[in-house]
């Protein structure tokens, strides 16, 4: 069971979620329509957007369908996107800065979004390029509109405010997406020693502190919502036997592979420890207490068919406590622990819990 999981590169943008993406559509497709008909009722609806705007709508109906049935990548989707957007509004904005397409022109104020949802669907790297490439068009595609009707200077000194316009935007969207960088890797760095910080670095299972917040979740589903748990604390038998005669180098890999043998055998949703030195737990939850006996007893028997640490004929013994038998967190604990010690000194290489407890006593008190 891998607890540290790989993170993606801080310095490439999460993608939107589907739902999000999908419903950013049905929002564009909203205002384009909105945008259609108060331009239509109005009576300045331009030649242009007359076509546009239908032909906008029809694309981001059809990456909706396309989102929803699944049929082609997420990224290229959001390209698409992109690319309907942005074309839309650099096109519409210099075709009505020639001279006879001018009345009635709004589409400049617009331009700003190519630069936001570039980072908005696009990849940071990736939309570093399409910003690039975007600003330079605009700036070309505008000049050009403009020299056909107007002298040089009236040109250059639009073409100029245009570009330190879009190049403020561009350095405050590109300062906050930093800033968000920034903000992630700390965030992972943060999560990475968290997650360290509860790991036991020679078996890579968690730790006595990583076991004691599990513990607390676990106690708080019980109480709760009744969500049943056990704990099964096991020892390696003869341990300090295996370190004076082999060396410790040997007892570490006994360690490490008995932690593997056990993520092996166990779930997901089960956890495993190092308690300390040669004392592991696993914590199964929501299992009937037979379920969690047997997979204590599979432990066992795996354990003493393996080869740990190149050794055979090693064995563990087992206690397990049960959260539904026992009034708190702590004494589940303690009857696992003292089960576990019964289990020792009766010969090791068992498991024992309070149903074997009361079954010796009963054939005791038959041999009496």
């Amino acid at each position: 069971m891998d607890i540290i999981r790989k993170t993606s590169s801080t310095t490439e943008a999460a993608l939107l979620k589907p739902h999000v993406f999908r419903g950013l559509l049905l929002f564009a497709m909203s205002a384009f329509a909105a945008i259609w008909s108060i331009d239509y009722t109005s009576g300045i609806i331009a030649l242009f957007d007359a076509a546009s705007y239908p032909i906008c709508i029809a694309g981001f109906a059809t990456i909706y369908l396309l989102s929803r049935t699944k049929k082609a990548s997420e990224q290229s989707l959001h390209l698409t996107t992109y690319l309907i957007v942005a074309g839309y509004l650099t096109s519409s904005s210099i075709w009505h800065h020639m001279a006879e397409n001018g009345l009635f022109s709004n589409s400049a104020q617009w331009l700003g979004l190519n630069y936001v949802i570039a980072y908005l669907f696009l990849e940071v790297r990736k939309a570093v390029i399409v910003t690039i490439a975007s600003f330079i068009v605009t700036l070309i595609g505008h000049y050009l509109a403009l020299i056909q009707h107007y002298p040089l200077d009236d040109t250059v000194g639009v073409v100029l405010n245009i570009g330190i316009a879009h190049t403020v935007y561009i350095v405050l969207l590109w300062t906050v997406v930093q800033m968000r960088v920034e903000h992630t890797k700390t965030h992972e760095r943060l999560s990475t020693l968290e997650q360290h910080a509860m790991i036991d670095q020679l078996t890579n299972v968690l730790n006595r502190r990583g076991i004691e917040d599990v513990f607390k979740h676990a106690e708080e589903n019980w109480i709760n919502h009744k969500q049943p748990y056990a704990i099964l604390l096991i020892d390696i038998d003869h341990f300090k036997q295996v370190n004076d005669q082999y060396g410790h180098l040997v007892g570490d890999k006994v360690l490490a592979d008995f932690a593997a043998l056990l993520n092996k055998l166990t779930v997901a949703s089960n956890s495993v420890g190092r308690w300390g030195g040669e004392e592991f737990i696993i914590l199964v939850k929501s299992r009937s207490n037979e379920e969690c006996f047997s997979l204590a007893e599979k432990v066992r028997q795996t354990v003493e068919r393996s080869t740990l640490g190149g050794l055979k004929e090693l064995s563990i013994s087992i206690g397990v406590g049960y959260a539904n038998e026992e009034k708190s967190l702590f004494e589940t604990f303690q009857q696992a622990d003292s089960y576990l010690y019964a289990a020792k000194k009766t010969g090791r290489n068992k498991v024992i819990d309070r149903n074997q407890i009361i079954k010796k006593r009963q054939e005791s008190a038959t041999e009496v």
